[in-house]
């Protein structure tokens, strides 16, 4: 793909603090106003770019500076000086003319012409470049401001202003709608400088054309009423583009954190389709957009057209001599009235955009917010209104007849139900229609009365969905009185990308003696000892190298310290050791009271686990997912690096990217690009020729030639609509097949490449780089296209009016190629940088959205604002280094382009009279033209390849290596019996690591229930991953039915067998949707499986709503669903990865019923922290460092305990 790579450490280094700039500050804070106004101190930066790639390290800091106000100010005086010259070209064009047209007219006229004309050019230059800096400084500090709004919103929200806000619409908010509303000052610029520019042209004209001049601006009002219509259209499309992105990335997140799963079960082709559906949507829209942008692009550049045509033609009918200097000086001013309404669509385009990302942004920003803790007397956290002896009782916590409520949905009519047949592919529709058909229901706390004093341990304990977890959630959002502060764990772990050590000290000072104490109490020095660098160790994303019980323990270390604990807990263990005992149902609380007084009926629902309390507890510490636990040095890193191409963009690139376009595409642009130029210049060319006939008292040919040359600027406007609309087709088409493929790839990846890149990195590449493709990558090179052959239409009138003129192109054409090299070669790795410094940002936002209730407990809002704040000022110290270098270019392009102005100025200043007139005068027009269409070719062409960073990201994609996909087809009634058989088999999750499992030799027969136990890093949940294909077989093989599983087809495999997983996950859409997405069950044998599930009181209706990762229901709730599924799949053979843990001992009992009935003639294998849940088992098998250790009955298992304390 490129000449070399390299790998960086991207989020670790960020997240380290390790990134640290050469440059204590910033050059331009004590650079001369002279370096200031030329970007000179910014060239130590090139040539260390021009010697080796860039890297953060070489990055400038930002400026220590604040407001935004005053570069906005600035900015608009550089735009409207700016404007204000480039109208001093046209005058300079009417002087010179009439110069070479008139022999007795002093030399030092013309001399002093090109003066002035130089002289405003290189003031032009400044002004332009001053202004889009300071433009681009206003605008990255309103994106600052609002990414830490949108930051400290999401960690201030509610519950209620959180409903339907799924993790993919609030990264959009970061990554698209923020960089959206950026530009609202570029937009405010030109909204400000486009009437003034049409005043200044419209004087300049009617002192050249008198009268006749406001017939031309009279004719704009036809176009009113079109701006209106168009403008509230594409508001309406660009907001439906904005929805349809949303749900597109909502589901790609959705994929991302839910792969595991996804995989299991055999549905990654279902989400495939599902995400294709709504980029097919999404396409759709965007194609919508484009057509409207075209037509617009086609309107507004006739607009100046058939101003000029009635202009010159009211100015002609009435009398008057229309003379070369008059016609070209017109021309300049029309030209420079063409730029403001040729940018008229992009204009409305990029309001609407904005207007559109303002509204989300402020919907968002209006949410209802949590309550703010007050302080009390003594500094501590107090939420709600204590009463005034709160302290002196010596309470923590304090709710006293409180009733909380939390929103869920429920559809009005159960007719809805037969309906909507729900399927993966068509989910979001069923979740749309479902959303709007539903009224909202409420699960309520009601009276609520708890007090607990400080040091006490509290224990919460009820059925499944009786509202253990809205309690603990209830003194995270007010409404009660807490004395001190928030300590809070979550049942389902939460876990930061970083150091174990970071995990566990949670921003807090760094005490050895204390530390080491914690470390004991949790018992985790142990698996401290199993990692390279112990707790120095990194962890990924949601701490995928832990297993399962490490992650809980390290998630309970940060609140160690706290002396006061309120446990929710289907544990018998704890009551015995609590200080009061609080029993929930159905939302209230049923009693409270000490072990000693627990009741007869509440104490026989736990009584039962008594006898395997103690061994539980032992046992519930693991959960295996040990992939990572046995890692070395280099694989422990592999969390933190990500892929950077370094070097030159490889032609084999471009060429791929031309193939996806498609040929056809191309050439139909390429041939309308060529005619739209050739159309203008002889269309100038033909009024230069009009006028000398006029000049010859010929007025009959009038509406002749002014018919010629509409006629000639409507067939250019067609190219030009022609060139816009397949531009934009081009982009898409090659868009949507490197986002089909890349998620092609994504989705059927090993299960190591999730483990080993953060999903705000894989996210970036669907959103971020998704959308550069869409627009801009086709558009610039398109537009660099346009502009070169411009120029070679400019080149020829040059030619042949001054072909002396050419001899400058040889060292302008030295001096282009050697300030390409300088630009490109440091544009092209700012901009790699910018692409990675990124991907941190969504991460850490992406982290805090799933971690917000434990950083909000733990007070740690303002830590993890400037932890963000941290990974943005690096992307923004990119984008900024990224506008420093364009300019740095652009200021020095423009300066060597001015020599060829003043070549031109000079010739006609010398030559006038051996050469014609009208060449002469055409030159002298088309000079500037010809300067800036270089510059902008110039630059087009460095950000089409700077851009094709994400054509080079996506590719990376699109060569992903992918798990054995085929392989052969099986029947329908595969497996037949379940029998299971292990032979010699060997795994391991990278070649550089030790086998996980090593030669095991296991026979697991037809309908047998077999439970598998051992000690973290045993190989349990390696064996699962191994059945189910996850990790691929090091050597020997499975087989199910006397079919080694490596030959079977992978969707085959895995769709004929069921897992329960420890972590149950929903996803978005209906409850029907995920239990039964193949809609291959009725709405009868759907209840009946809610039904044994236990479920039906909680359920109202099949196409009930459930939220992203199904937060509004409980964790006990989802793992019934997902006990549901496997029922409804009806599998010959079972896994449960401790599928019991989140809920009560009772309805585990009742689960273990049901698997016993239902499976009966199924095989079910289960990794097992209960002892209890595997007692009546046919087999357990012992585990150790990845062997099986024993095999044999239950009794001999607890044999083995008594005696050799083995598990």
């Amino acid at each position: 793909m490129s000449d070399t790579h390299k790998k960086i450490k991207d989020e670790s280094t960020i997240s380290k603090n390790k990134y640290k700039s050469k440059f204590l500050v910033n050059p331009e804070e004590n650079a001369s106003n002279f370096s200031i106004l030329t970007y000179s101190f910014m060239t130590p930066l090139l040539a260390i770019g021009v010697k080796k790639p860039l890297d953060f390290e070489d990055i400038y800091p930002l400026k220590d500076k604040t407001l935004f106000g005053r570069s906005f100010f600035w900015a608009l005086l550089f735009k409207l000086f700016g404007d204000l010259t480039s109208f001093v070209y046209p005058l300079m064009i009417y002087k010179m003319t009439n110069y070479v047209m008139d022999p007795s007219e002093s030399i030092w006229n013309g001399l002093f012409y090109s003066t002035i004309m130089m002289i405003s050019y290189i003031f032009n230059t400044i002004c332009k470049t001053h202004c889009e800096y300071l433009t681009f400084i206003a605008g990255k500090r309103i994106e600052s401001t609002l990414t830490n709004a949108v930051y400290k919103k999401s960690l201030l929200i509610s519950h209620t202003g959180q409903k339907d806000k799924g993790r993919g619409n609030t990264l959009n908010l970061i990554s698209m709608d923020v960089d959206s509303a950026e530009g609202v000052f570029q937009s405010f610029q030109n909204i400000i400088s486009m009437p003034i520019q049409t005043i200044i042209s419209l004087v300049l004209l009617f002192n050249l054309l008198s009268w006749s001049a406001f017939v031309g601006f009279g004719s704009l009002l036809v176009f009113v009423p079109l701006n209106f219509y168009t403008t509230k259209k594409q508001y309406a499309i660009d907001d439906e583009v904005m929805n349809k992105n949303d749900k597109r990335i909502s589901k790609v997140s959705e994929a991302i954190n839910s792969i595991r799963v996804l995989k299991f079960y055999g549905w990654i082709n279902m989400m495939y389709d599902n995400i294709m559906q709504l980029r097919m949507e999404e396409v759709k829209e965007k194609k919508k957009q484009s057509a409207l942008s075209a037509v617009l692009f086609l309107f507004w550049n006739l607009i100046p057209d058939f101003v000029t045509v009635s202009t010159f033609c009211a100015y002609a009918l009435l009398g008057n001599s229309l003379d070369m200097p008059t016609i070209l000086a017109a021309l300049s001013i029309f030209f420079n009235l063409r730029y403001p309404l040729s940018m008229l669509p992009h204009l409305f385009s990029n309001m609407s955009m904005t207007m559109v990302s303002i509204k989300r942004l402020e919907t968002f920003l209006m949410n209802e917010e949590l309550e703010k803790p007050k302080t009390n007397l003594s500094g501590s956290t107090v939420y709600g209104d204590s009463d005034p002896d709160f302290e002196s009782k010596n309470l923590a916590v304090s709710i006293q007849e409180a009733t909380f409520q939390w929103s869920c949905v429920k559809v009005e009519d159960e007719e809805n139900e037969k309906q909507e047949k729900s399927s993966f592919k068509n989910s979001e529709e069923d979740t749309e229609s479902t959303q709007e058909s539903t009224e909202e229901d409420l699960f309520v706390l009601k009276d609520i009365n708890l007090d607990v004093s400080i040091g006490e341990l509290a224990v919460v304990i009820g059925p499944v969905g009786s509202g253990k977890s809205s309690l603990l959630s209830s003194l995270l959002v007010g409404g009660c009185a807490l004395q001190g502060n928030i300590a809070y764990v979550s049942q389902l772990p939460w876990i930061m990308n970083g150091t174990l050590r970071d995990n566990i000290l949670f921003g807090k000072e760094y005490d050895q003696q204390k530390y080491q104490n914690i470390l004991e109490i949790c018992e985790l020095v142990p698996d401290l000892n199993t990692l390279p660098k112990g707790d120095l160790s990194g962890i990924g994303e949601k701490g995928i190298n832990l297993s399962g019980g490490q992650k809980q323990r390290n998630a309970i270390l940060p609140m160690i310290p706290k002396k006061t604990v309120i446990l929710v807990s289907h544990q018998m263990y704890p009551l015995e050791f609590s200080d009061k005992i609080v029993t929930m149902n159905n939302g209230v609380i049923e009693n409270i009271c000490k072990y000693e007084e627990m009741s007869r009926e509440t104490w026989e629902v736990y009584q039962f686990q008594n006898q395997n309390a103690k061994n539980d507890e032992e046992e519930a510490e693991e959960d295996d997912e040990e992939d990572e636990d046995e890692s070395d040095d280099e694989s422990e890193e592999v969390f933190f690096q990500d892929e950077r191409n370094i070097g030159k963009v490889s032609y084999k690139l471009y060429l791929d990217y031309f193939k996806q376009v498609g040929f056809g595409y191309l050439a139909l642009s390429t041939l309308l690009g060529i005619l739209s130029p050739f159309m203008s210049t002889y269309g100038n060319y033909w009024l230069t020729k009009w006028s000398e006939e006029w000049q010859q008292e010929d007025h009959s040919s009038l509406f002749y030639y002014l018919g010629i040359y509409f006629l000639l600027c409507i067939l250019m406007s067609a190219c030009v609509f022609g060139v816009s609309l397949v531009n934009s087709f081009c982009g898409l088409n090659a868009s949507e097949k490197y986002h089909t493929r890349a998620l092609t790839k994504v989705l059927n990846s090993p299960i190591q490449f999730f483990d080993q890149n953060l999903s705000g990195r894989i996210i970036n590449r669907f959103s971020k780089d998704v959308s550069s493709m869409d627009s801009s990558i086709a558009s610039n090179l398109g537009d660099a296209r346009d502009s070169l052959f411009n120029s070679l239409s400019v080149i020829i009138v040059i030619a042949i009016a001054s072909p002396i003129v050419l001899v400058l192109l040889i060292p302008i054409g030295i001096a282009f190629r050697y300030l390409y090299k300088w630009f490109l070669n440091n544009a092209r790795e700012i901009e790699r940088l910018r692409s990675l410094a990124l991907s941190p940002v969504l991460t850490h936002y992406s982290e805090t959205l799933t971690g917000q209730n434990i950083i909000r407990a733990f007070g740690a809002q303002k830590r993890f604002l400037g932890m963000m704040q941290q990974r943005k000022d690096l992307h923004s110290s990119c984008s900024l280094a990224d506008v420093f270098i364009s300019n740095w270019a652009y200021f020095r392009l423009e300066m060597i382009c001015v020599l060829f102005i003043v070549g031109a100025t000079l010739s006609a200043t010398f030559l006038r009279g051996h050469v014609s007139d009208v060449l002469i005068g055409l030159a002298l027009s088309y000079s500037i033209s010809l300067s800036s269409d270089l510059n902008w070719a110039f630059l087009q062409l460095s950000f089409v390849e700077t851009e094709m960073n994400s054509v080079e990201r996506l590719q990376h994609y699109c060569n992903l290596k992918t798990e054995k996909i085929e392989g052969k087809k099986m029947s329908p009634s595969w497996p037949e019996n379940g029998r299971i058989r292990f032979k010699n088999f060997s795994m391991r999750y990278r070649p550089e690591l030790p086998p996980s499992l090593n030669d095991i030799n296991l026979e697991i027969e037809a309908g047998s229930k077999v439970g598998i136990c051992g000690r973290t890093g045993a190989g349990k949940s390696s064996l699962l991953l191994a059945l189910f294909r996850l990790v691929e077989a090091d050597s020997g093989h499975i087989e199910i039915d006397n079919e080694n599983i490596d030959q079977v087809a992978l969707q085959d495999l895995r769709s004929k067998m069921s897992i329960i997983p420890q972590d149950p996950v929903l996803f978005a859409g209906t409850l029907r949707y995920n239990l039964d997405p193949f809609d291959t069950a009725t709405d009868e044998e759907l209840w009946e499986v809610i039904e044994r599930v236990h479920l039906s009181d909680k359920i109202k209706s099949l196409d009930c709503h459930v939220s992203e990762d199904g937060v509004n229901f409980s964790v006990g709730q989802r793992q019934l669903m997902c006990l549901a599924r496997a029922l409804i799949r009806k599998s010959k053979i079972i896994a449960l990865d401790e599928a019991t843990a989140a809920v009560d001992l009772e309805t585990d009992a009742v689960i273990q019923k049901t698997i016993r009935e239902e499976f009966k003639d199924s095989t079910v294998i289960t990794i097992a922290h209960r002892l209890n849940t595997i007692i009546d088992y046919d087999k357990i098998v012992l585990m150790s460092e990845g062997r099986v250790k024993q095999v044999g009955k239950p009794s001999e298992l607890i044999e083995l305990v008594e005696e050799k304390s083995e598990i």
